[in-house]
Parts: structure tokens; C-alpha cells; sequence
């Protein structure tokens, strides 16, 4: 809820300083909320029918991304009606014109973003998996309800809808008049110039890449605001060995468990004294549990996860495999690591 009003609240005050008419910025929102309706039905569709997974996250970027990219194909559609509308008297035939001319450039757009996005489905995390045809059908809605409804609308209003700066047939294009014709045409008097100054301060800029840290956040790091659990770890950290509170879990074969505790145990970054068999002595797999001496979200525990899992593979016959939280935030780190270089 507060994305897409955060996000109608942006567009809506970018509009009225665009085109200055409280009407059009009002159409326009209108179906860009029509289009995140729609978006959702189809997503809800493929979520029942198609078993395509939908949480809290892509159905908050679903309702930005749509609201946003059809108000961006609806602007480039309306630059161009607008300026039809000085050349030709009956609105009917400068929307076709402005069709005609804006169409391929906004469906090229839009397929690009599509097939962007579906390159998501190669993720190995299901949440970042499922985002790209969720994106997908959203920016497919965006251009169907921008390329069909809102020209209907906007010939069905007729001229007023621009009110108080009316395009008014036969007066002179401000496009070709005003300070962003200057730029194009001083752009067009050197573009090799321009194309090549333009290319090395991307490549400049770029090179910030390098320095990207994608290795996840700590819990405290989560939150922009304080939290109650962040306290409580905090305190906890104070008066007990670090992972005191999340524990890292082991499962073996039940013939091994004294060996897989003696390798648990020696393993660096585990307190030896915490690890305990919590199983019957006769049941046919062990578990146990022993706590992290280090945060359980920070590096250090990480690299502990790993120390585990290698002592207890080690323990022939054992069959051990590690788990917890501070493994499963290791494995999803790992993975969504994977999926940035991959995608």
C-alpha cells in the first residue's frame, strides 16, 4: 500500500510539472492504476492456473513497475499527440498519426523490458525466479491499457483535456521552438562528438560496479528503523556466545553420532561446549546442535558453516548435513550471489 501510494503521489506531482494541467495528470494516473489493476488479475491468474509463485516483494515492485513504466509510455504517446494535434483539426486523425509514429518506438521499449525481465527466470532463488513474469505481465499490461485505452480516452475528451495550454490547430509547435529543440539541434550539428562524450562518462560512471557489495545484510542492517529483535540480539550478544540464539542444527546417521559431535564440536567457531545430541541414543539418525561463538548473520559465521559442514562430511558413513538459520542465510546468500553473475 505505501509503495503504490508513494508512487502515484511521485507521478502525480511530475505530471502536473510536465504539462501543468490537473485533468490529463488525473487520465493519466487513472489508467496507470487501471493498469496495475489489471496486472494483478492476470498475475492472480498465473499464480492459480500456472503454479507461478507471488510474494510480498514482487507484488510490491509489480504495482511501482507497471504504474511507472505506463505512465513513461503513456508521456512519449501524448508528446506526440499533442504535436499532431497543431497539424491536424479532427483529433481522430492526429491520433492516428501519433500512433502511427509513437507505436513501434513504445511496443520496441516495452518487449525490450519484457525479455529483460524474463532473463529472471534462469535464477536459482524462487523469489527472484518468479519477479520476472510477474514483471513481465505487468509491463504487458502497461502497454496494452497505454496503446489501447488511453487514446480512446483521449479522443474522447478531445482538446480541453491539455486545458489551460490547449493545442490549438495550425499554432507552431513549441517542440520545434523551444529549449530542448536547441539541445537536438546542437546535438545534430556534432553527434559523433556527442556520442562518444556521452559513451566515456557512462563508462566512467560505471566503474562504481567494481565496488558493489551484494553479499547480503546483517539483521540489524534490514530495518531502516530500530526494532524490538535487533535489541534483543544485541543483548543477547552481550551475555552469550553469539549465535546463542540461533543454533546450528546437524542431522546424521545415528551409528556416527559420537563421531559427528567430536567433529562438530573441534570445528573452529563452534563453543565445543554447547554441542549436544538431542536424539534417543537408539534412534536411527542424530541430531544435534551447537552454537555459533559469532554473530549468527555476520561473515565470520559464514565461514564457520562452511568449516562445519566440511568436518561432518568428512565422518564416513555419517550422511550429515547442516542446517539452521545461519545455513540457510548462507545458502540464500550463496545462490543470490550466483543469480547476480549469472544474470
Amino acid at each position: 500500500g505505501i509503495l503504490l501510494f508513494s508512487a502515484v503521489g511521485i507521478v502525480f506531482v511530475i505530471l502536473l510539472i510536465t504539462y501543468r494541467s490537473l485533468q490529463l495528470a488525473l487520465l493519466f494516473l487513472f489508467c496507470g492504476v487501471g493498469a496495475v489493476g489489471m496486472a494483478q488479475g492476470v498475475v492472480y491468474l498465473l499464480a492459480k492456473n500456472a503454479d507461478l509463485t507471488v510474494n510480498g516483494q514482487s507484488a510490491g515492485i509489480l504495482s511501482v513497475l507497471v504504474l511507472g513504466a505506463g505512465v513513461d509510455y503513456a508521456l512519449l504517446l501524448v508528446a506526440r499527440y499533442r504535436e499532431e494535434l497543431h497539424h491536424y483539426e479532427d483529433r481522430h486523425e492526429a491520433m492516428a498519426h501519433a500512433l502511427h509514429r509513437a507505436a513501434p518506438a513504445i511496443l520496441a521499449s516495452g518487449a525490450t523490458v519484457i525479455i529483460g525481465l524474463l532473463c529472471l527466470m534462469f535464477a536459482q532463488m524462487n523469489s527472484t525466479s518468479s519477479l520476472g513474469p510477474v514483471g513481465a505481465a505487468g509491463i504487458a499490461c502497461a502497454l496494452f491499457v497505454m496503446m489501447l485505452m488511453l487514446p480512446a480516452l483521449l479522443v474522447i475528451v478531445g482538446r480541453w483535456i491539455f486545458w489551460p495550454f490547449v493545442p490549438r490547430f495550425g499554432d507552431p509547435v513549441k517542440s520545434s521552438t523551444g529549449l530542448w529543440s536547441r539541445v537536438g539541434q546542437r546535438i545534430a550539428k556534432a553527434p559523433r562528438k556527442v556520442w562518444i562524450g556521452t559513451s566515456l562518462a557512462l563508462v566512467a560512471v560505471s566503474f562504481g560496479i567494481v565496488q558493489l557489495d551484494a553479499t547480503g545484510l546483517s539483521n540489524e542492517e534490514s530495518f531502516t528503523k530500530a526494532q524490538p529483535s535487533v535489541a534483543a540480539e544485541k543483548l543477547l550478544a552481550q551475555h552469550f556466545p553469539g549465535g546463542a540464539g540461533s543454533p546450528v542444527a546437524v542431522i546424521a546417521r545415528g551409528d556416527q553420532a559420537d563421531a559427528v559431535k567430536t567433529a562438530f564440536a573441534e570445528t573452529q567457531g563452534i563453543d565445543p561446549d554447547s554441542v549436544q545430541v538431542k536424539s534417543p541414543a537408539d534412534s536411527p539418525v542424530a541430531y544435534l546442535e551447537g552454537v555459533l561463538t559469532a554473530a549468527p548473520d555476520s561473515k565470520a559465521a559464514f565461514e564457520t558453516i562452511d568449516r562445519v559442514r566440511d568436518a561432518v562430511h568428512a565422518v564416513d558413513g555419517a550422511d550429515a548435513l547442516v542446517g539452521g538459520n545461519t545455513a540457510v542465510n548462507k545458502d540464500v546468500q550463496d545462490a543470490s550471489s550466483a543469480d547476480n553473475r549469472l544474470i
